[in-house]
C-alpha cells in the first residue's frame, strides 16, 4: 500500500471534488488519499477530516512556502506529516501563475529545483507536482501569460507529457488548462 498526501488550496479543493480523486485513487488497489487544505487547515483521508493547527510555512501554498517546508533546517507537525507519507503530491494556487518578471520566474523555478533535490534524498519518497493553474485573460498579460507557461518548464515539457526527474514527476495543470474548450480559451496563449 502506498500513502499519498495531497497539500493544496482553494483549486485543490476542486479537484479533489470534481475530479473525484478519492474515488480514483480507490480504484487503484491499497493506495490510500490524505489531503492537507491550507486555507481551511483540515486534514482529510477515506475516513474522514479533522480540524488542526497544522499549517504552511508563509501560510500559503506559494513555491517559496512548498520550498521552506522541504528545507532540512525546517521542523514543524505539518512537516513530520508529510514525511510519513509515500507519495506527496504539491499544488500552488493560480495566483502564482502572476509571474511579472524575468528574475521572478528564475525564483520560481529555484524553489522548484530545491523542492525536487530535497526529496530525491529520501529515496523512499515520491514528489509530484501539480503546477499552478492559469489565471484567466483579464487577470493577466501577454509577458506574465508567457512566464506562466515558461515555469512550467521545469516541471513538464512542451508536449505536456510528464518529465522525471529522478523519483520526481509534474503533471502540468497550466497546459492543460489552457486548451480551448468549445467555449473558450481559459489564457493567453500569444
Amino acid at each position: 500500500m502506498k500513502k499519498i498526501l495531497f497539500l493544496h488550496r482553494s483549486v485543490g479543493e476542486n479537484l479533489i471534488r470534481d475530479g473525484k480523486m478519492y474515488e480514483l485513487i480507490a480504484t487503484h488497489g491499497d493506495d490510500e488519499l490524505s489531503d492537507f487544505n491550507q486555507n481551511t487547515r483540515v486534514l482529510r483521508d477515506a475516513d474522514g477530516s479533522r480540524k488542526t493547527d497544522m499549517v504552511m510555512p508563509g501560510g500559503n501554498t506559494t513555491p517559496r512556502d512548498f520550498a521552506a517546508l522541504f528545507r532540512d533546517d525546517y521542523h514543524s507537525p505539518l512537516k513530520d506529516l508529510t514525511m510519513e507519507f509515500d507519495a506527496i503530491v504539491i499544488k500552488s494556487c493560480y495566483p502564482n501563475s502572476n509571474i511579472k518578471s524575468s528574475d521572478e520566474l528564475h525564483e520560481v523555478q529555484n524553489y522548484y529545483r530545491s523542492i525536487a533535490q530535497y526529496l530525491t534524498q529520501h529515496a523512499d519518497k515520491k514528489l509530484i507536482i501539480l503546477t499552478s493553474p492559469p489565471l484567466i485573460p483579464l487577470l493577466t498579460n501577454r509577458a506574465n501569460a508567457t512566464r506562466a507557461r515558461d515555469s512550467t518548464s521545469l516541471q513538464t515539457t512542451a508536449a505536456r507529457k510528464p518529465t522525471c526527474y529522478d523519483a520526481n514527476t509534474a503533471a502540468c495543470c497550466h497546459l492543460i488548462l489552457t486548451q480551448t474548450n468549445s467555449h473558450h480559451k481559459l489564457l493567453r496563449h500569444d
